[in-house]
């Protein structure tokens, strides 16, 4: 899975990398600015997984992830913070929020969720039939009906 880790703080790049470099099977690349992951993001030939902190300047983490997910629609993302987010439920919905300092095994549990995310078939498309055209009787009265047809 190749995941791209974004955060502003060094210390904080630092100890994410460390957790996640530990887990096998992964390519794994930091970055401290949004332009710095999306110069990582086209080396790597696209993200499976974005890990990054919601508070930065000039780009937040919600905007970061939106952009990265017009590249790369299956773009799983795990949101870090050591602010509350709860006024931020709808950016938040559907993506696990990680308070700071984070939990080693918080993360390698997210990181596996991801993955499992990814790996899941995608649903097969639904047949829609289309409504067939049923003729129904109207009745006429028979005034309307030309004398020739009676």
């Amino acid at each position: 899975m190749r995941i791209l880790i974004v955060d502003d703080e060094a210390g904080v790049l630092q100890a994410l990398m460390a957790i996640v470099k530990a887990m096998p099977g992964h390519d794994v690349r930091v970055a401290a600015s949004a332009q710095k992951a999306h110069e990582h993001a086209t080396a790597l030939g696209g993200v499976d997984l974005l890990i990054t902190d919601v508070v930065m300047e000039p780009t937040d983490g919600f905007t970061l992830r939106a952009e990265m997910q017009q590249l790369h629609p299956a773009l799983q993302a795990i949101f870090i913070s050591g602010y509350d987010l709860s006024e931020y439920a709808e950016q938040t919905a559907g993506t696990p929020v990680l308070a700071k300092p984070v939990d080693a095994d918080a993360l390698r549990k997210e990181i596996e969720n991801a993955a499992a995310r990814l790996a899941a078939p995608a649903p097969a498309p639904v047949a829609v039939q289309a409504a067939v055209p049923v003729a129904v009787p109207v009745a006429v009265p028979v005034e309307s009906v030309p004398a020739r047809v009676r």
